[in-house]
């Protein structure tokens, strides 16, 4: 699910991760999520969005990755 949200004045897109799992594989997503976040916050790069951050407070027990709200929407919808 994509939600649009306000940080400090900036328009960001909460992109909320849905995961259907037994309790016992909830540390290894949460290991993997986290490490496929340290890989975007590095990048560098025109055709990339700016990783902003994760919340998992919001959605608990899920959590959300925040990068910046595009006005177009998504590559479909421009």
């Amino acid at each position: 699910d994509v939600w649009k949200g306000t940080v400090a004045g900036q328009e960001v897109c909460l992109k909320v991760l849905r995961f259907f799992m037994k309790a016992s594989q909830r540390d290894r997503i949460i290991k993997d999520f986290c490490h496929e976040t340290l890989l975007w916050r590095q990048f560098q790069h025109p055709n990339v969005l700016p990783f902003l951050g994760f919340n998992e407070e919001l959605f608990a027990p899920s959590f959300c990755l925040v990068s910046p709200y595009l006005a177009n929407g998504n590559i479909l919808a421009y």
